[in-house]
């Protein structure tokens, strides 16, 4: 089991796909370990909740509950 409690791109680099591709490495990864991925959606009213949120699912996560969560196998 491993635990990855921060992941972001500075805002500098965003906007440039850099978070795709950190993100897909990370699946990649998981996939070849057996691991499921999980992220905790940002705080309410947070001004990028909405384009994190839509970050989240165009990379296939779904909703959890309160987190997206996609099982990676």
């Amino acid at each position: 089991m491993a635990s990855c409690r921060s992941f972001w791109v500075d805002p500098r680099y965003r906007s440039a796909q850099n978070g795709r591709r950190l993100l897909a490495a990370l699946e990649r990864e998981a996939r070849a370990r057996g691991w499921m991925v999980e992220v905790s959606l940002p705080s309410a009213g947070r001004s990028d909740a909405e384009r994190l949120v839509a970050f989240y699912e165009s990379m296939g996560f779904a909703p959890a509950g309160e987190r997206r969560r996609w099982r990676i196998v």
